[in-house]
């Protein structure tokens, strides 16, 4: 017996509630402040979202796990879930409140019918750097899939480029060594270790931090390599975040190579994909080209999806044989 599960991953791009939390810099997304975010936007958003959830999934079958970028808290996530279009999956949900001064989260969702959660905790890379600036952690949760067969999964959400690339560069290098640190930790007490790493990492696959540093490369030598799934997309000059009408990829998934065609845990060979279906792409802005449909430009309200692309792949899943369940 086997299963068929989708790993997605999705920056929601400014997933706020409609109140004001006194702890954050949130004012801008309220009725009354600058974006006049209220409930009638919030639930737009969430009509929008769960569409791309509901998109990525199999057939009748959502998405086993659901890594989000840029959500203010655990109730936005709730709130998203209870869509009717979603609400029939039970999912369970991993979330901590990171130190963003906007107070914009990473978090994960999964689906409580394929995997039992056994734990988590954030992974802080600041240290590294030897200054403090309200880095978004890394979040790491592992458990068991349905089959018994445990999983490592890390989502990600490294800082932005706003200040520019290489003025910003060496605090991705710091959490792209934090992680590397972590996965080295793991596969020296499990030498088979199945490791699921997504996020945003406003980083490319040719960059320092991924290829250098984390050591994801295109293509695996051995079980414990760690393989970027989104080579062959930044290849093609495609990306999840389109930039002043260049296409960047920084949304994408990160496996160790026992999950590429070995094993009873396999990446399908399709490896990932970008959903851009529906309309969640249009055109933008003065050079009308296609870009990800966003919930603002600038302050001008337009009522899209996220300025991200979300990025999904698809995992199978075997039974054990009966000696190892």
């Amino acid at each position: 017996m086997s299963w068929d599960f989708t790993v997605a991953f999705y920056n929601v791009e400014n997933f706020f509630d409609v109140k004001n939390d006194p702890r954050k810099n949130d004012e801008a997304f309220t009725p009354h402040g600058e974006m006049k975010w209220d409930e009638y936007r919030y639930h737009d958003k969430i009509e929008n979202l769960a569409e791309v959830i509901k998109g990525m999934g199999l057939r009748h079958t959502l998405p086993a796990f659901i890594g989000f970028a840029e959500v203010e808290n655990r109730k936005v996530i709730e709130d998203l879930l209870e869509h009717r279009d979603l609400d029939h999956e039970e999912y369970g949900i991993v979330h901590a409140e990171s130190r963003d001064v906007r107070g914009i989260d990473v978090a994960l969702a999964y689906s409580k019918n394929a995997f039992e959660y056994g734990g988590h905790r954030m992974i802080n890379f600041e240290r590294l750097t030897g200054e403090e600036f309200n880095a978004r952690d890394i979040m790491y949760v592992w458990g068991k899939m349905i089959n018994g067969d445990k999983v490592h999964l890390f989502v990600n959400h490294w800082p932005s480029r706003r200040a520019g690339k290489e003025k910003t560069e060496y605090k991705r290098l710091a959490a792209a060594t934090a992680l590397r640190e972590e996965i080295n930790n793991i596969q020296y007490k499990e030498p088979d270790a199945r490791i699921i790493i997504m996020g945003d990492f406003n980083d490319q696959p040719h960059d320092d931090s991924l290829r250098h540093v984390l050591k994801a490369g295109e293509n695996g030598h051995g079980d414990q390599a760690l393989v970027n799934l989104g080579w062959p997309i930044s290849k093609r000059q495609w990306g999840s975040v389109s930039h002043e009408d260049e296409w960047y990829l920084f949304d994408m998934f990160i496996v160790t190579g026992n999950l590429l065609n070995k094993g009873t845990l396999q990446v399908h060979k399709e490896r990932m994909h970008l959903f851009d279906e529906g309309d969640t792409m249009n055109k933008m802005g003065r050079s009308n080209k296609v870009k990800p449909n966003r919930t603002y430009v600038g302050r001008r309200y337009v009522g899209g999806y996220s300025d991200h692309l979300a990025v999904f792949m698809r995992l199978k899943v075997e039974e054990l044989p009966n000696s190892e369940q």
